[in-house]
């Protein structure tokens, strides 16, 4: 590999990446120490000298790593070496450097410490001024984006066997999930995408993640996954021009390439998880729409939507507009009425399919307090898996006690006699905002949660005191302990 080609990395030896961890981490290269020394909260908040960061002296190793490799900029040839010693040739053979004709050596790439792991992405510094002129069409989109990190928080980290990241760009997907997989792929349809993301696994020595080039399923056709996982092209563009983020006319045309060819390679119990924007339209809405995707074996899987914001399309082509994109959001407005579009809904579709025969579901929630990923975990037990027969016989003796994230409300007025409740109502944020009504059984019963009792012993004590009706059979109560662990009122407290 060779910047013959347009791609500045060259594959080392485990030797040079060794080496290049060991100065990574000598100069405590981390994103806390980056975040501290910046006062910023995470490393999805770093702001480079492009973005208006006041500039400042490189004192140290660690300073001359960021200014060559997150802020892009130039730095003297003596002061390279005298800073890096024998480990400036390391980042020279990698690709990572170059000699400029005036003697300052610059950055190829970023590179960048993120979820615990260190990543090689391109340089995308023209979003410091909006603009993205003289970009790559196949540019390797940054990893420390607003967007991965919802991709990434959507993505749950319970084990499993075999896991594909598709449109994978930096592969970043399937090197978090790494440690908790037997074997990962990331696939994606550019050549300078492949090589990134297997630069990055060889970077981080990893050995379970295999990079792939081809389009969509294309180079891992025949093989199933327990897990999928996209953060496709979303972005409407009636004349695309970057394959990281035009979706074509309606924004969904990767997506739903992704979404017809699912039955063929999401295996029984496995998990799809999708970060994008896409649309309810006049005759459906998205999750309905993404059922019909699905085909003639729709009725295999369960639908979760978890938007982040749903946005009407008027407004969000005058938001285009007003971002310097008058004569496309003109385009894509007329595109939009003509499909009957409603709503841009941007977040993250996961779809589940079953282990067995059972009645399909649809379930859209919004963001809530917890990550996506956890909140589809809990969706999954409680809405999805958690109503089966078998699963609400073992609720029964199991031990549900009141959130601690659940807040009670109580509105009451005055009254020469004193105060009278008008009404008291329960609320959480986790795993999704929902408040329950002042008329639902559950806040009048909630106060009995305390994880000491059983759903069966409790039904037993309730039905005595009449608190629930005599004729309240256990799976009946279980049903409604049940509801109320989906919606995040109750939980069970692991042994």
């Amino acid at each position: 590999m060779t910047e013959s080609d347009g791609i500045p990395l060259c594959m080392g030896t485990t030797a040079q990446f060794t080496a290049l961890r060991g100065l990574l981490e000598e100069a405590t290269y981390t994103e806390a120490e980056i975040c501290a020394r910046q006062d910023q909260p995470s490393i999805y908040d770093f702001r480079t000298l492009h973005e208006g960061r006041p500039a400042s002296t490189v004192r140290d190793t660690h300073d001359l790593l960021v200014r060559f490799f997150m802020d892009s900029k130039p730095v003297a040839a003596s002061r390279t070496r005298k800073l890096l010693g024998a480990y400036m040739t390391t980042l020279l053979e990698l690709g990572l450097l170059r000699h400029l004709p005036d003697g300052r050596l610059q950055a190829t790439v970023l590179l960048y410490p993120t979820r615990g792991l260190y990543i090689v992405s391109d340089s995308f510094h023209a979003r410091a001024t909006g603009g993205v002129r003289g970009l790559r069409p196949d540019i390797v989109y940054p990893a420390i984006t607003g967007g991965t990190r919802h991709f990434i928080d959507a993505i749950p980290d319970s084990p499993c066997d075999d896991f594909l990241e598709l449109c994978a760009g930096t592969g970043i997907a399937a090197l978090v999930a790494s440690p908790h997989v037997r074997h990962a792929w990331a696939a994606d349809i550019t050549e300078r995408s492949t090589r990134f993301a297997a630069f990055n696994a060889a970077l981080n020595g990893i050995d379970n993640v295999t990079a792939v080039r081809g389009d969509l399923y294309e180079p891992v056709a025949g093989r199933t996954f327990d897990r999928i996982v996209a953060h496709p092209p979303f972005v409407p563009a009636s004349r695309p021009r970057f394959i990281y983020r035009d979706g074509g006319n309606d924004g969904e045309q990767i997506t739903r390439r992704i979404i017809a060819d699912l039955p063929d390679h999401l295996r029984p119990g496995g998990l799809f998880v999708c970060t994008c924007a896409a649309t309810d339209r006049g005759d459906a809405t998205l999750e309905e729409r993404v059922r019909s995707m699905l085909g003639a074996r729709a009725s295999e899987f369960d639908i979760i939507v978890v938007t982040r914001s749903v946005t009407d399309r008027e407004a969000y082509c005058a938001g285009q507009s007003a971002r310097g994109r008058a004569r496309e959001a003109k385009l894509l407005l007329r595109t939009f009425r003509a499909l009957d579009v409603e709503n841009l809904v941007l977040g993250t579709i996961a779809i589940v399919r079953h282990q067995r025969a059972a009645n399909p579901m649809n379930v859209r929630r919004p963001v809530g307090g917890m990550t996506v990923g956890h909140a589809i975990e809990h969706v999954v037990r409680w809405d999805i898996a958690g109503r089966s027969p078998a699963a609400l016989n073992q609720l029964l003796d199991l031990r549900p006690a009141i959130s601690p994230h659940v807040r009670r409300h109580i509105e009451q007025s005055a009254t020469d006699d004193g105060w009278i409740l008008e009404q008291c109502q329960f609320s959480t944020d986790r795993p999704f905002p929902i408040t329950l009504a002042p008329t639902d059984s559950g806040p009048d019963l909630l106060d009995h949660f305390g994880g000491r009792h059983t759903v069966r012993e409790l039904a037993r004590r309730l039905r005595s005191s009449g608190r629930i009706p005599a004729t309240a059979t256990d799976e009946l109560f279980a049903e409604m302990v049940r509801s109320l662990l989906a919606g995040g009122f109750l939980e069970i407290r692991e042994p």
